[in-house]
């Protein structure tokens, strides 16, 4: 059995394949190596993390269709007063909390700019949280 892993971003697609037993093997291997006593790294593990919020919405000269449905729709159910929908995206990124709080937010806006939004049409917003 294979499972395949597909990494898509606008640089380009990536495919890998990697067998069940490869997979077992490494995750073992991984085990192996851990402290006797210790857990496996989570972002929500104690340790000094950072997190990264990016939002990421339409430029206000492009269209939004998707929102304009999404209007539509809240007001079909009974929401009165509403001028404008318009929708977006949101990413939580935990970074590691060794960077400083400048290189944590020019990583981030970097990472924004160059892979999470499209800067012909979109905007993004970068906030930082310890």
């Amino acid at each position: 059995m294979f499972c395949r892993i597909i990494l898509r971003s606008p640089v380009g697609s990536f495919e890998f394949r990697v067998s069940s037993f490869e997979l077992d093997c490494r995750l073992n291997e991984a085990k192996l190596h851990r402290a006797p006593n210790s857990k496996p790294e989570t972002p929500n593990s104690k340790r000094n993390f950072m997190k990264a919020k990016v939002y990421v919405t339409l430029k206000p000269s492009v269209l939004d269709p998707q929102g304009k449905a999404i209007k539509h729709s809240v007001e079909l159910l009974g929401y009165h007063g509403i001028n404008d929908i318009r929708q977006g995206k949101y990413f939580e990124i935990a970074l590691n909390g060794g960077l400083s709080d400048e290189e944590a937010l020019a990583e981030a806006e970097r990472m924004a700019r160059e892979v999470l939004s499209n800067p012909i049409i979109e905007d993004f917003r970068v906030e930082i949280e310890r």
